[in-house]
């Protein structure tokens, strides 16, 4: 594959292969995408693939794993600030969980928004900080998935990081309610959080990440978010009270 081809011996997890300082995730059909040392991709496109198509690979799965190498922490969440606060919160849950549907309304509150299904997280000092790309995200519409831009106005490139709350699947019946999560369990939803976990496995990053995430888990409230089926609004005002330490419902 010209360029973006691996020389030497290559270890293999999945769609990704391993050679020396360059990976390699093989899309067919789309694209090959070799992530060097942490620095560059190069992209080698399949002959009639979609720009749309190759982009999207290019920032769900390669850009995660380029940060990986880098040494980041890269987690499956979404992150705004919401109106009034200075920090970030993240979303995170399973894909079609109702991430961008969050940003989507908070943006349109007058939040600041991070990232959309990617964040990159580290310490500076004793403040976790979070990044991504905050140029805009995906709104299902009709079951289309179409991209959404943010005014420039309302990105930013990087936050602190304030708080983590977990999005399950939504209760037919009871109370919508948030559930503060300690200990083991807060551990465990970052430790599941992880994007594309088989990137860090492959890079043999997997024990030197979890005292990271343990001192994460220790320093953030992380929160589970129990919806109702027909909840389909967040409210800011909720949120700055739950970060603040005082009962959101």
């Amino acid at each position: 594959m010209g360029d973006a081809a691996l020389t030497g011996p290559a270890r293999a997890l999945g769609p990704y292969r391993l050679a020396g300082d360059a990976l390699l995730f093989e899309m067919a059909g789309v694209a090959h995408y070799r992530c060097e040392a942490g620095e560059r991709i190069t992209v080698e496109c399949a002959a009639g693939a979609s720009e749309s198509a190759v982009a999207g690979y290019l920032i769900a799965t390669a850009l995660p794993a380029l940060l990986w190498m880098r040494g980041d922490i890269v987690l499956h969440m979404a992150a705004v600030v919401p109106p009034g606060m200075s920090g970030a919160i993240a979303f995170g849950g399973a894909s079609g969980i109702g991430k961008s549907t969050i940003v989507h309304q908070l943006v349109a509150a007058g939040a600041k928004m991070v990232a959309d299904d990617t964040i990159c997280v580290r310490f500076e000092g004793q403040t976790p900080v979070v990044s991504g790309l905050p140029g805009g995200y995906f709104l299902a519409d009709a079951d289309i998935r179409a991209f959404r831009t943010v005014p420039p106005e309302q990105g930013l490139s990087s936050a602190g990081l304030a708080a983590v709350i977990m999005l399950g699947p939504r209760k037919s019946s009871g109370i919508a309610a948030f559930h503060a999560l300690n200990g083991a369990s807060a551990f465990e939803v970052l430790l599941a959080g992880r994007h594309r976990p088989r990137v860090p496995a492959l890079l043999g990053r997997n024990e030197a990440l979890l005292p990271v995430l343990a001192r994460l888990s220790g320093n953030l409230p992380i929160h589970r978010w129990d919806r109702l089926e027909d909840q389909h609004a967040v409210d800011p005002q909720d949120l700055m009270r739950l970060i603040s330490g005082g009962a959101a419902r």
